[in-house]
């Protein structure tokens, strides 16, 4: 009789460790950090009436304290695998807990669940799980809430929205387009696309960017010759795309993309238009 009480302890322990690491894996799905994953996002900000487009995206990674950290958005950051907890790289000492660790979410929070926030000074709210509509299908969400500030998770896509709000002054950000393990979601071109013709070129042709050498602000022009699918990227002296500005279907025309190269250090870089039927490649030169 004992050795069969052991038994069932034993098994029902098991089922719950597969529950927690189930929860624990979908908590962690709302925000997939991984090399090469990239969001397209729009923005928008009363103070200056501003608005256009930017991308994030993980480009590298690097290890502290014996955890594993993703560049993204200009800090590194990691998910933990054991709390969902999203931390912040900071070398500061002031925090309760790793002085690597400033808290920023806890992607396992449920509905009304408290989170501490940074070094606990603050205190943000889980305030609701709704369904949100993206990219056609409706996503679990979960928007963890600031004062008048927040930041929305998308189950399998990251930040799908951030706002912030000081007196008169509202900004906000919302995901137009991502690209999560190679698959490309929404609309992922950047900001500065413009039509200049709606003649149909014979031919497809891809001319030097101007000005050349630039900073931070250069622009492509270019022709598509028939309806497509149509990819503009920019690479590296190595190599590696640093930037999608053009991912979609396009009519015959003459178009105008720019690229804002801030975020950027000086170098040669090489943007590469592509289509079904063709393909080309040219140099540039970033100077600051």
């Amino acid at each position: 009789m004992k050795i069969n009480k052991i038994l069932i302890l034993i098994f029902f322990a098991n089922i719950n460790s597969v529950y927690i690491i189930s929860q624990i894996n979908d908590a962690v799905s709302y925000f997939p950090l991984k090399p090469g994953n990239k969001w397209v996002y729009s923005f928008y900000s009363t103070q200056f009436g501003q608005s256009g487009r930017f991308s994030r995206q993980v480009t590298s990674t690097n290890i502290y304290n014996g955890h594993i950290y993703y560049s993204y958005g200009g800090y590194y950051q990691r998910i933990d695998s054991l709390t969902a907890n999203r931390y912040y790289y900071s070398s500061s000492n002031g925090c309760q807990w790793s002085p690597f660790d400033r808290m920023g979410d806890s992607l396992s929070a449920a509905l009304n669940d408290t989170i501490k926030y940074d070094c606990g000074a603050n205190y943000k709210v889980c305030s609701d799980t709704n369904l949100r509509e993206l990219f056609g299908t409706f996503r679990r969400t979960k928007n963890f809430r600031l004062g008048n500030n927040g930041i929305i998770f998308a189950r399998n896509f990251g930040i799908m929205e951030l706002y912030t709000q000081s007196g008169n002054i509202f900004y906000v950000e919302h995901l137009r387009g991502c690209i999560i393990d190679g698959v490309v979601y929404g609309d992922t071109s950047l900001v500065g696309l413009n039509q200049i013709s709606s003649e149909v070129p014979e031919n497809y042709s891809l001319s030097q960017n101007y000005p050349n050498p630039f900073n931070p602000l250069t622009y492509i022009d270019f022709r598509i010759a028939d309806f497509g699918f149509v990819k503009l990227t920019v690479f590296d002296v190595i190599g590696k795309e640093v930037e999608i500005l053009l991912n979609r279907d396009l009519q015959p025309g003459s178009y105008k993309v720019d690229w804002d190269a801030s975020a950027y250090p000086s170098g040669v870089y090489y943007y590469k238009l592509e289509t079904e039927d063709y393909s080309e490649t040219k140099k540039m030169v970033l100077i600051k």
